[in-house]
């Protein structure tokens, strides 16, 4: 099931906005009807700031 939709500008602003767990607790308590833990949250926010600098390069293209 795909949580979070959005171009490489979105995901780069979310996180930037530090909104992107929010919009991802959202989508899966509307999705999936559940929520998550506070353990959870902390693992998206770890990994999403790697995934935020892997992404964070001029060589990875912005889709249009």
């Amino acid at each position: 099931m795909l949580i979070y939709n959005g171009l490489k500008t979105d995901f780069m602003s979310d996180t930037e906005n530090d909104v992107l767990e929010t919009k991802l607790y959202d989508a899966i308590k509307n999705k999936m009807n559940r929520s998550t833990g506070l353990s959870e949250l902390n693992s998206w926010r770890n990994s999403l700031k790697e995934m935020y600098i892997t992404l964070n390069d001029s060589n990875i293209p912005v889709m249009k």
